[in-house]
């Protein structure tokens, strides 16, 4: 813990000139909040991500597979095999979001591949058809 028994090994000058010890509330509440494996959505937005990453990046992916939610809003993905390549990656992904991409018509995916996906963004893509 950064601060055991709530206090900082910092102190601050009062106007008295005496010595106040700063007190950290919540240490473990905040810890506990950004342990990764509690996270469901992640936002990705504006990221400037053009492609998947790399072979290299994709065992560090592995503890995130259990994301509900992802936020891909405002990238610059403009193909559909990389768009599907990402979302490969995140099996349990319930709610998508791709707006703001230059994202062109649809590609088919494999059936049932993405069955869990309950909510999809494409608000202001390159989409002209959605022939299937």
């Amino acid at each position: 813990l950064v601060a055991p028994g709530n206090l900082l090994p910092h102190v601050a000058k009062t106007s008295g000139g005496r010595d106040k010890p700063i007190e950290f509330w919540g240490e473990l509440e905040i810890r506990n909040r950004q342990q990764l494996e509690v996270v469901e959505d992640i936002s990705l937005r504006m990221l400037g991500i053009a492609r998947p990453c790399g072979d290299k990046e994709k065992a560090g992916m592995e503890e995130f597979r259990h994301l509900k939610g992802i936020d891909l809003a405002a990238n610059l993905l403009c193909d559909w095999e990389d768009v599907l390549e990402i979302l490969r990656q995140f099996p349990l992904l319930e709610n998508v979001s791709l707006a703001s991409n230059r994202i062109n018509d649809l590609v088919s995916a494999r059936e049932g591949e993405f069955s869990l996906i309950r909510s999809l963004n494409l608000n202001n893509c390159n989409i002209g058809s959605f022939r299937t």
